[in-house]
């Protein structure tokens, strides 16, 4: 995957930066973390969960599962 320039507003100036941030969907952390399999730890704000991601090489990490009411739509 490729990184990614982002527009960040500053009054009325953009400054574009520079992001290596990937977004993953569902889907793919489930299959990181084998269906949420190996619980690491619990938190206020969900569960988090061991896994593993394929970026060429394979990464280890910590997926944390948000609770259900801390999930907001985007409209």
């Amino acid at each position: 995957y490729k990184k990614k320039l982002r527009k960040v507003s500053k009054s009325d100036t953009y400054v574009e930066i520079e992001s290596n941030l990937r977004c993953f969907t569902y889907e793919e952390l489930e299959e990181a973390t084998n269906g949420f399999d190996k619980e690491l730890g619990r938190g206020a704000f969900g569960i988090v969960y061991e896994g593993v991601i394929n970026t060429g090489s394979r990464t280890r990490v910590a997926v944390k599962k948000l609770s259900s009411f801390f999930v907001a739509s985007r409209s």
